[in-house]
């Protein structure tokens, strides 16, 4: 389920609709997604005979039209384009860097349109607005990291960066990140407990990004060496250094980052799996009541229902916490699935205590650190 490097239009092996995104061996590109709307079909079945495919396209203009089923003389142009909103959005969501302006869309419904398939946030240079949808979770690839890392670097780096920053740890540069989290190689005698702290601190983020991607409403997508928390040992901003700048898989014997991979393991395999995940559902429960003013918590909570109401079984519930406040325990009011008994998937941070509901008052208890994202199933 990894992509390390694409061409315009891939052509791809359709994925069931539970599947992730692959790279493929073979591709072919066009300079436009109109100039070969049929022969891709046919080049796939050169490639491979008898075996479905699917057009993907890295269309950088956030346009789904061309997915719609009678976009180009009665059928689609693409079957499914990268979501590069998403990719900003949760981003800004991940370090709760999401602004808004009087007469534009609230935090909350940026994050609904976020996780769901109703379009995403477009800045648009000041004149913000949502992209339009998509009609189905198979026509979006959803994404925090690719290969344009010089856009968008190593969650890792974006997420341990700033908090070395904040925390006046260092620069938070590439060769500081790479420095800090490195130090697991070093004796106990050579480390230093604050920036384990701050890379512990950076490792459940990172957990809780795909947390959040693998229970959205499309198709998730990752780049190699993301499932572990890899970094950038060059500058990624260089468009030679970038891509000689390798995988490096010997950090996967980290205690912390093998941990990373074990958890969102579990989170693949929920999504490969689950009913819930393969369909276009999903319903916000909750919202901290001033998630949409400045300086306020940002908890919040959905479910993907499998198209029956909130409270019933076979659902998959996220608790998200997305700012920096700490909650021993929160209480969610009103907690839909009452006493029925739910199961974490994939826990990472500091609280992972198993959630407490109150028959008398309704309401569940959980803890909830700064940053951390929970996933349970019913």
């Amino acid at each position: 389920m990894v992509v390390s490097g694409l061409h315009r239009i891939n052509c791809r092996p359709a994925p069931r609709p539970d599947s992730t995104r692959s790279q493929a061996p073979r591709s072919s590109t066009w300079n436009s997604p109109t100039d070969r709307p049929v022969p891709a079909p046919r080049a796939a079945n050169a490639v491979t005979p008898g075996k479905p495919f699917i057009i993907i396209a890295e269309d950088s203009r956030r346009d789904f039209s061309s997915t719609d089923p009678a976009a180009y003389n009665g059928r689609p142009v693409l079957d499914a384009i990268w979501n590069f909103g998403y990719r900003d959005e949760i981003r800004l969501l991940a370090t709760d860097d999401i602004t808004t302006q009087f007469g534009q869309a609230s935090r909350s419904d940026r994050v609904r349109h976020l996780i769901s398939r109703d379009g995403v946030w477009n800045d648009d240079f000041g004149h913000g607005h949502f992209d339009r949808g998509y009609a189905d979770l198979a026509n979006s690839v959803d994404y925090a990291t690719s290969h344009d890392v010089a856009e968008a670097p190593r969650m890792m780096n974006y997420l341990l960066g700033s908090i070395l920053s904040a925390q006046a740890l260092g620069p938070g540069d590439v060769a500081d990140v790479r420095a800090t989290l490195d130090t697991a190689e070093l004796h106990p005698s050579q480390q230093s407990a604050q920036r384990n702290g701050a890379a512990a601190f950076a490792l459940y983020r990172v957990f809780g990004v795909f947390a959040l991607l693998l229970t959205s409403v499309g198709m998730p997508m990752l780049l190699a060496g993301e499932e572990f928390a890899d970094v950038h040992d060059l500058e990624f901003t260089d468009v030679q250094s970038k891509q000689q700048d390798p995988v490096q898989f010997r950090r996967l014997a980290f205690p912390g980052n093998h941990t990373v991979q074990d958890q969102v393991g579990r989170l693949i395999t929920l999504r490969a799996n689950h009913l819930s995940l393969q369909r276009n559902e999903v319903q916000f429960f909750y919202f901290h009541p001033q998630f949409d003013d400045s300086d306020a918590p940002r908890v919040f909570g959905y479910a993907r229902t499998a198209g029956n109401p909130v409270g019933n079984l076979g659902q998959v519930i996220v608790m998200a916490n997305m700012g920096p406040q700490k909650f021993t325990p929160y209480e969610v009011p009103g907690w839909p699935w009452q006493a029925l008994p739910v199961t974490e998937i994939g826990a990472m941070g500091p609280f992972t205590d198993r959630p407490a509901y109150d028959a008398g008052s309704g309401s569940l208890a959980l803890g909830l650190d700064a940053f951390q994202v929970r996933v349970f199933t019913t």
